[in-house]
């Protein structure tokens, strides 16, 4: 996909590629899994209808942003 900005929205998490605008929109009550998997990079997995995706993500800091991500799922729901 390229270098992008991945930002938390009260709804939930979009991705934005540079360049190429907005890439992937997905609500927190869509996200079932977000996890550090190495010190920089997030896995995200999410269901639309019986299939399920995952991306992974490299960021600074993914611990941090993992936990963020499931405090604002919490809030969401």
């Amino acid at each position: 996909m390229g270098s992008g900005i991945l930002y938390l929205l009260d709804t939930g998490i979009s991705l934005e590629v540079l360049g190429k605008g907005l890439a992937l929109e997905i609500r927190y009550a869509e996200a079932f899994l977000v996890k550090e998997i190495k010190k920089e990079t997030l896995l995200v997995s999410w269901n639309e209808g019986k299939d399920t995706f995952d991306i992974k993500l490299k960021t600074k800091n993914a611990s941090l942003v993992a936990k963020k991500v499931t405090e604002y799922q919490g809030l969401a729901s």
